[in-house]
């Protein structure tokens, strides 16, 4: 009886230990252990934020779906990688959002490269930005027909209380999904000399908002002057990022000289335990900037200058703190930012495109009048390679082109 219980203890234990090696060589477990130990306080909070998105909301959600969240490390195959990523292409995901899962993956498998005997990324091929957009035209389709079944659905109910036409889980969540991507250079919004006009004219003169009364008449709010409106004219002028431009304090502009020490950057990350695990709280975060290049002290435009010194006459005497900010003088959110300015836009009646297109706008408008002058344009908004700066932040106006074209004859 004794050895029989010995021999049945060990085995108890034996399993206990191949069980606890499984589950330690489980995909989702190594996930975790890499991106909580391996990963955690050695990256930027907000890189770190983005990191733990894309293993939530894009590999978590494919991994369940395709049946596949107990796999081991090493039994993953480039097959798999593939699968993981057509679920969240087929999910109607942006080309961007699927670059992030796939950085995640490379970064993931080459940290385990000596435990796992083949790396399957190594043989994955990526989309190119043309394919993602010919599927996101596909679902185009989908989401269209998902939304005109939903709305005869509704008509139905309000006819006559009962319907006949059902919503599958799949079809709601086409309809729910958001195609538009902004990742071509094409797509990015840069504004026009008579849409700067109307930023200008709504943020000195204020703009009304139209909106229907609860009666339904057509009526027009008060006459309305933007917060912040003259900083985004300053945005405008330096091409400043919207991290940058929140972090941003007196005490960094030499007004004598028309230079800002671009030298933080201000992001919106979570709160975290000492394990890494998100509480639930969110805090503004002051980081270094985003590239080593960025860092610098950037000759600006005396036009800027002047914007900032009219912004100063208005804080108290001596004040020499955060440019933007809130009651108690500490700096708002991008997010806080860019909602204002949208606003901006829609009383200007321009399309709502975000603070980033003042980037472009400056690089673009930097470049005609250089006469093209792409090392100049790229040195002022701090990029490391000039041909990035060609490809990605400099459009053609339609007034340039049609100078251009006006003397030319063959």
């Amino acid at each position: 009886d004794v050895r029989i219980k010995r021999a049945e203890f060990i085995d108890s234990q034996i399993q206990a230990n191949e069980q606890a090696q499984l589950i330690s060589e489980m995909l989702i477990t190594k996930m975790e252990e890499w991106l909580y130990i391996r990963k955690y306080k050695k990256v930027k909070p907000n890189s770190f934020d983005r990191l733990e998105n894309t293993l939530d909301f894009q590999i978590l959600p494919a991994l369940e779906a395709l049946g596949i969240k107990d796999i081991r490390i090493n039994d993953v195959t480039t097959l798999h990688i593939e699968q993981i990523m057509n679920y969240n292409l087929n999910r109607g995901y942006s080309y961007s959002t699927l670059l992030k899962v796939r950085r995640f993956l490379v970064s993931f498998f080459a940290c385990y490269e000596d435990e796992i005997e083949k790396n399957p990324m190594k043989q994955y091929q990526f989309y190119t930005k043309e394919s993602v957009r010919e599927t996101q035209s596909g679902l185009q389709g989908q989401k269209e027909a998902a939304l005109a079944k939903i709305a005869k659905r509704k008509a139905e109910i309000e006819a006559d209380g009962s319907s006949k036409v059902y919503i599958t889980e799949d079809e709601a969540h086409i309809a729910r999904m958001k195609l538009e991507s902004q990742e071509d250079e094409s797509d990015i919004h840069y504004f026009a000399d008579e849409e700067i006009q109307r930023i200008k004219d709504a943020i000195q003169n204020g703009y009304r908002v139209s909106f229907k009364s609860r009666s339904g008449n057509e009526v027009q709010s008060a006459l309305y002057f933007p917060k912040q409106g003259m900083f985004f004219l300053f945005l405008l002028y330096t091409g400043l990022r919207c991290g940058e431009a929140t972090s941003l304090r007196y005490s960094d502009v030499c007004f004598e000289d028309c230079t800002v020490n671009v030298c933080r950057n201000a992001v919106n990350v979570k709160e975290r335990d000492s394990y890494g695990k998100a509480t639930g709280k969110r805090s503004k975060n002051l980081s270094s900037v985003k590239t080593a290049t960025s860092k610098q002290l950037l000759s600006v435009s005396p036009y800027a200058i002047e914007i900032l010194r009219s912004l100063l006459a208005e804080e108290p005497a001596g004040y020499d703190g955060y440019i933007v900010h809130n009651d108690s003088f500490q700096p708002i959110s991008s997010k806080t930012l860019w909602r204002r300015f949208n606003k901006l836009l829609k009383g200007a009646g321009i399309e709502s495109c975000g603070l980033h297109s003042l980037r472009h706008t400056c690089a673009t408008l930097l470049y005609e009048k250089t006469g093209g002058d792409i090392k100049f344009v790229s040195t002022q908004l701090r990029h490391k390679d000039t041909g990035f700066t060609a490809k990605t932040y400099v459009h053609q106006s339609s007034k340039r082109t049609k100078e251009v074209l006006k003397d030319f004859k063959i």
